[in-house]
């Protein structure tokens, strides 16, 4: 009587641990297929995390808390997603610009042009020098023209869309910007501005992009359950 009653326990206990199998693959078959479907985030106005400029003449010397950026311009944004790019659906930076003389060393007219890239290592602001600033991807570029009769600190807003690589982290993003044309080497305002024409002068990120969450953890669940299965037959 004791046996079968034991036989009894052993078969249920086993039908139970077959039912939690196939509870748990189901489990993870309909949560994969809820979120294998690509999510679209929007950083809209995502404020720069650090801003500063690269000092040819002082190659050694840091320029982090300077409120107006010249020369070799860097920006760089904490984004603050692991997820794989799928594919990026608009992307645009907004600069506030700190040079109105759109005129040469004689007073002429010229037409200033500034080119973007992308920056292929992170940087600090406060250790960021000439001799050590990060690499940029020369391959691929946008330009920007300014226009005439602009006034001093207008916004100035780019579309960098091209300058993202897709199916890759989104932790942070980095640009390099040059200027050329006008007299002068001033660029842009940092964050760090609190005169005329205002503070909150700090470039602007907005990326809309589409990703698929990482299912690792649900696939992991799935053959958990497999195993299980396949353990107690």
């Amino acid at each position: 009587m004791k046996e079968s009653r034991h036989k009894g326990g052993a078969v249920g206990t086993r039908r139970g641990l077959v039912g939690c199998g196939v509870a748990l693959m189901i489990l993870a078959v309909c949560v994969l297929e809820s979120v294998a479907a690509p999510i679209t985030y929007d950083f809209y106005r995502r404020e720069v995390t650090d801003d500063t400029w690269a000092d040819q003449w002082n190659p050694d010397t840091t320029r982090g808390s300077a409120s107006t950026l010249f020369q070799r311009v860097y920006f760089q944004w904490d984004l603050d997603s692991s997820d794989d790019i799928v594919s990026v659906t608009d992307a645009e930076v907004r600069i506030s610009a700190s040079n109105n003389q759109l005129t040469d060393g004689q007073g002429n007219p010229v037409t200033v042009t500034w080119t973007l890239w992308r920056l292929t290592e992170t940087f600090d602001e406060t250790t960021l020098t000439h001799n050590n600033r990060p690499a940029h991807d020369d391959s691929v570029s946008v330009s920007h023209v300014l226009p005439e009769g602009m006034s001093q600190g207008a916004w100035q807003t780019i579309d960098i869309s091209s300058l993202f690589v897709n199916n890759e982290d989104m932790e942070t993003f980095g640009l390099l910007l040059r200027s050329d044309g006008a007299s002068g080497s001033t660029v842009a305002y940092s964050k760090e501005l609190d005169s005329w024409p205002g503070p909150g002068r700090g470039a602007r990120l907005t990326v809309d992009y589409t990703v698929i969450p990482e299912p690792a953890t649900l696939v992991l669940l799935g053959l958990g359950g497999l195993l299980l299965l396949r353990r107690l037959r």
